[in-house]
């Protein structure tokens, strides 16, 4: 019997297979395409990166499994000795940074503090980040778990990311329809500021399970800013779902409620922005403003501001020390997650007082009194070291000396009534002296 071949079959054949390893071999370099995009993205935000603290013994990363999170050196010609942390940056990642003990967050007092937050100018990004208070048993280590059985029927627990952003119950377990026992996949005894850069909205009953519909009950939120407790059953609801017609199979999906929420901020513009927190120790309200300060320092009239009365017994701390950071997470969709600090509760407490001295008249000078002509005045700035949980070291001021118009090049306000000395001298607290030249200054 002979057989009878199609060579133009075969080789139409071999084309396509051809085709599928081309476009196999091929799959790397999309990858590595996409990598280059967050990459060019980092360097962006790394060149244009405002002044901040270095983190030396103050934030550490998180010490569960997995952690991707780093503090990285700002080399940047408008910055000196800042770092920033950075959460994530690649598919399926999850970070977290945490303070140390020492750098507690003490709810007994008014606190303030400032951070710059960049989250990356990806068109396709996601999930977001979250600053986080809590006094969790696991300290350093904790984040977001879903816990499970191994082979050996033991249970184990794995850090989850995706829409938890590595803070907020992990909605993996269809089955699931216990919200206080869903809520013990978050991380306990903590309060969290989420800032979600994607919507997830999956609301059928393949989401069971899936981790993908905190967000249904915000769907025209678009990218946004909400608090809650995420070791807190209250701030979930559980929904069922029917897997087959009769209604008899069912599975659970679990929303997250989305206190004081800011709707459709814009997040992944390749831009930094600035986020100041006050906490009030009597009221116990937390108040944020979101975007209150332009790159260039000034302040910024349209910032976004909210608040969050705050119950300070969800953290069980018997003096009030709670330990505080970044949480961040990805998914399929991926970003740049970075922040930089800028103020710090207790790290520096210092005063500087004015004071200005008639040495000829032999009296202190106050605000709107006049003085003689010719009168040889003595300008002096205390700069006073409170107390804090760091030296005060490289001390940098820009001081307005009276007298002198603040732009040389602006006449409208030159009142050239002092001519100053061409040195000045400084005294420390030992008792030791230094003559600097201030020729030139302005």
């Amino acid at each position: 019997m002979r057989l009878q071949v199609n060579k133009k079959k075969i080789l139409y054949f071999n084309l396509i297979l051809f085709g599928f390893f081309v476009f196999l071999l091929n799959l790397p370099s999309i990858e590595a395409k996409a990598a280059s995009a967050t990459d060019n993205d980092y360097i962006s935000a790394m060149n244009g990166a405002p002044q901040g603290l270095n983190l030396d013994d103050i934030f550490v990363p998180g010490t569960f499994k997995d952690n991707v999170s780093t503090v990285v050196d700002v080399d940047n010609a408008y910055v000196t000795d800042t770092d920033a942390v950075r959460l994530t940056y690649a598919k399926d990642q999850l970070g977290a940074i945490w303070s140390t003990d020492s750098n507690y967050f003490d709810l007994n007092k008014d606190q303030t503090m400032s951070m710059w937050m960049y989250f990356g100018g990806t068109k396709d990004p996601g999930d977001g980040m979250a600053f986080v208070l809590q006094n969790d048993d696991n300290g350093t280590g904790a984040i977001s778990t879903f816990s499970s059985k191994n082979i050996l029927g033991q249970t184990v627990k794995t850090p989850t990311g995706g829409e938890t952003l590595g803070v907020w119950a992990a909605d993996m377990d269809g089955s699931l329809k216990d919200t206080e026992k869903f809520a013990t996949t978050a991380i306990q005894k903590s309060w969290a500021l989420e800032f979600d850069t994607y919507l997830n909205t999956s609301d059928n009953y393949q989401a069971a399970g899936n981790g993908g519909a905190f967000d249904v009950q915000v769907a025209d939120a678009g990218q946004h800013i909400a608090a809650n407790y995420p070791g807190d059953a209250s701030s979930y609801y559980t929904v069922s779902k029917n897997y087959d017609l009769l209604g008899v199979i069912k599975g659970y999906i679990n929303y997250m409620n989305h206190g004081s929420l800011i709707s459709n901020v814009g997040l992944t513009n390749g831009s930094w922005h600035h986020l100041t927190m006050n906490w009030n120790a009597t009221s116990k309200v937390m108040r944020y403003r979101f975007d209150d300060m332009n790159s260039d320092g000034s302040e910024n009239p349209d910032a976004l501001t909210s608040s969050f009365t705050i119950d300070t017994d969800v953290f069980k701390s018997s003096d009030g020390h709670v330990r505080w950071g970044f949480t961040g997470a990805t998914g399929k969709k991926y970003e740049n997650n970075l922040v930089i600090f800028e103020s710090i509760p207790d790290l520096v407490n210092a005063t500087i007082t004015p004071s200005v001295y008639d040495i000829t008249q032999k009296r202190e000078i106050a605000d709107g009194d006049a003085v003689t002509s010719k009168d040889e005045l003595k300008v002096s700035y205390n700069l006073d070291y409170e107390s804090g949980r760091r030296d005060w070291k490289n001390i940098v001021a820009n001081i307005k000396l009276p007298g002198i118009a603040p732009d040389p090049d602006d006449t409208s306000n030159d009142i050239e009534n002092i001519n100053y000395d061409d040195t000045a001298e400084i005294t420390y607290a030992d008792g030791n002296t230094e003559t600097i030249s201030i020729e030139g200054m302005t």
